[in-house]
């Protein structure tokens, strides 16, 4: 059996757990790594690849920023630097790539880059939100949530973001998608 692990949220005022699904979805270990109660109240975080390391967001520099560290909290490296927030990384289960949410084209869409935060690729591009990406087990595809149909919804798309398909449809807010472990 796994380790348990948990994840949750820093706001300036103290600490409250994240939905349990969620934090299934993210795999993250976070707890008193990061000091000071700097963290927003939305913190994705995620588990990297074997080198254990995490991929966070944080209010820190002043502005909701992506970054890494190593599982005890060193090693902290700032992988964006945006005006506006980067938020919801999540690792390519290879961890060579980090999906994540941005704002920085003028609406919120999906985002991958390198595990260093090089090479940043826009995968969505339409006037609605797109965020909250999960890669699947082979990560071939990302699911995502979107609004792009005037409601939000579960979709997918190929890692390179084509093949855009709607799963959901109905008057209910669907999110955060998660993908089964493959055996």
């Amino acid at each position: 059996m796994a380790p348990m692990r948990i994840v949750a949220t820093w706001a300036r005022g103290g600490i409250e757990p994240l939905d349990p699904m969620r934090a299934l979805h993210r795999g993250g270990l976070m707890f008193r790594l990061v000091s000071g109660g700097l963290l927003l109240a939305m913190v994705a975080a995620a588990c990297g690849d074997d080198t254990g390391r995490i991929a966070f967001t944080s209010d820190r520099d002043g502005n909701v920023e992506i970054y890494v560290m190593d599982v005890d909290g060193s090693n902290v490296i700032r992988l964006t630097n945006n005006p506006t927030p980067d938020l919801f990384p999540v690792w390519l289960p290879d961890g060579s790539r980090i999906a994540f949410s941005s704002d920085r084209d003028g609406n919120d869409g999906i985002y991958v880059m390198g595990a260093d935060g090089s090479n940043v690729i826009r995968l969505t591009n339409n006037p609605a939100f797109d965020r909250d990406p999960a890669w699947s087990s082979d990560g071939s595809r990302i699911a995502f949530t979107s609004d792009r149909d005037g409601n939000s919804e579960i979709y997918v798309m190929d890692a390179d973001g084509s093949n855009v398909i709607r799963l959901t449809n109905n008057p209910a807010f669907d999110t955060f998608a998660t993908w089964s472990p493959t055996p």
